[in-house]
């Protein structure tokens, strides 16, 4: 993108970076910076310990550290600004850190997706308007005089043009005396009707020209529309492409807080109702059927390659994988988790015939059905829900675990002294919560899962590693014999 600015020879492009290019820029830097996180905390981690290590490696050829001031010691100021911050209260209503962050992807994500789609549209349309005009007049642009010949019948090459009639060398009427002089005796004036017939072929070929340069003006402003919005496209696809990268690292790094916080109870991605929705809606941007349309029309007629260019296929799949590493945040509630999976569950395998079909995984080109879309959401969506943060929701845990869990957090953050003044209280329910009940689930899976080991015709260890359905519901079968081996405190009751 930015050779051509930086070359000192191309004075017109010379420093002048184009905002979209800056974007792009930045978000590069954005998706570097992200994939360093985790590894700058730990080589920040090593060498602050490294630092505070008192008369090591070099500690000569630097100061000594600042005394430490003692608390009475403090000014009044200081006691102010102490007094004053100890004060401030975190507000409930605000969000964390990467709750932000999150809203900000989102957002650029929403505009940048917008702005891509509307450029697709504006280059179909282009190329569209580009094959209505007559397809050899771009070739004939370079050549006038074809050009004015294939646009207008009335031009041939016997034809003279406007310039060739006005000159009196190249007329084709004849300059003999009988027929430039109209008063000769011996020969009479030539008949109205003919004269007439010539000033009217005249005018027809003078504006058979004008027509020809118009729309040789014409093609040379379409051609022009079109590699504008061939350029947009490929800067808005490139803007996409990454900053889905960096959602998918934010993403990562949540649920791995989320999974080793799991115990400590607390909330740390937040997503507001409206982020929920913008999302969604600009996730389905490209993973719908209507998108698949979109681009085989684009396909029809365009000559260049649009994996290339738009980045189809990447952004397709991409999208359906952030949907299913979101299931956490866009549905909030448990029973809307359930809901989306049985709808997708019941529109891929309606019946027992339909599941002779092939088990599409990913998108594999751009004329995918809503079928195909909606297959990859659900491999997407069981592979989440296999996760122990997402499983928890179906079935709880057994009380073993969660005593191992809550011992290994109280080893770690109590003090010896108030682990043996303390006894052991495993966590339990709320009262108010009622135990999670998976048997309506289980009963649709395993009628499922039964169908499908009687058409693959194969043991349900093989068909798992073809279909992550089979993987769901072992995990949800392990967990519900798990507690109910265990015989939690009456939750057996509710599985039985």
């Amino acid at each position: 993108f930015v050779s051509a600015v930086f070359d000192p020879n191309a004075f017109q492009n010379f420093g002048s970076l184009p905002a979209a290019h800056v974007l792009v820029h930045l978000l590069q830097c954005a998706v570097q910076q992200t994939k360093q996180w985790s590894q700058k905390d730990v080589v920040t981690t090593q060498t602050q310990e490294c630092y505070a290590v008192e008369n090591g490696v070099g500690a000569s050829l630097f100061a000594p550290p600042p005394p430490t001031v003692p608390k009475s010691t403090k000014t009044d100021s200081a006691d102010v600004i102490s007094s004053a911050t100890s004060k401030v209260e975190t507000s409930k209503d605000s969000l964390s850190s990467p709750s932000v962050t999150l809203h900000l992807l989102i957002a650029l994500l929403h505009v940048v997706t917008k702005l891509r789609h509307d450029s697709i549209q504006h280059y179909t349309i282009a190329l569209k308007e580009q094959q209505q005009l007559n397809p050899t007049s771009a070739a004939s642009a370079s050549t006038p005089q074809k050009g004015l010949m294939t646009m207008n019948p009335f031009l041939t090459e016997e034809t003279p043009t406007e310039e060739q009639e006005d000159d009196p060398t190249t007329s084709n009427t004849p300059t003999t005396p009988h027929a430039t002089n109209f008063n000769s005796p011996t020969k009479s004036s030539s008949p109205p009707s003919s004269a007439a017939y010539a000033l009217q072929t005249k005018g027809m070929r003078r504006k058979a020209a004008a027509a020809a340069h118009v729309a040789s003006l014409r093609l040379e402003r379409v051609g022009k529309q079109v590699e504008l919005w061939k350029g947009s496209c490929r800067v808005y696809s490139t803007c996409a492409k990454l900053l889905f990268t960096c959602l998918e690292l934010c993403l990562e790094e949540h649920k791995k807080r989320a999974l080793s916080s799991r115990q400590e109870g607390k909330v740390i991605l937040q997503l507001l109702p409206l982020a929920r929705t913008k999302l969604f809606k600009t996730l389905e941007l490209y993973y719908a059927s209507s998108t698949s349309v979109m681009y085989q029309a684009l396909l029809s007629i365009a000559t260049e390659d649009i994996e290339e260019l738009l980045f189809v296929m990447k952004l397709s799949q991409k999208a359906i994988e952030i949907w299913g590493e979101c299931i956490p945040i866009l549905y909030s509630q448990q029973d809307e988790r359930e809901e989306v999976f049985k709808n997708l569950l019941c529109d891929v395998y309606p019946t027992e015939s339909s599941m002779r079909r092939s088990y599409v995984t990913e998108l594999i080109s751009a004329s995918w059905t809503e079928q195909d879309e909606k297959t990859c959401r659900l491999h997407v969506l069981c592979r989440r829900f296999s996760y122990s943060d997402v499983l928890d929701e179906f079935v709880s845990r057994s009380l073993l675990c969660q005593m191992e869990e809550t011992t290994a957090s109280n080893d770690s953050s109590s003090s010896q002294e108030e682990k043996t003044s303390t006894p052991f209280t495993p966590p339990m329910e709320s009262p108010t919560k009622t135990p999670r009940k998976p048997f309506a689930l289980l009963s649709l899976l395993s009628s499922v899962v039964a169908n499908l080991q009687r058409v693959e015709q194969t043991t349900i260890h093989e068909l798992e590693h073809k279909n992550t359905i089979v993987g769901f519901y072992q995990a949800l079968c392990h967990r519900a014999n798990t507690s109910l081996f265990f015989w939690d405190d009456g939750f057996a009751t509710f599985l039985l």
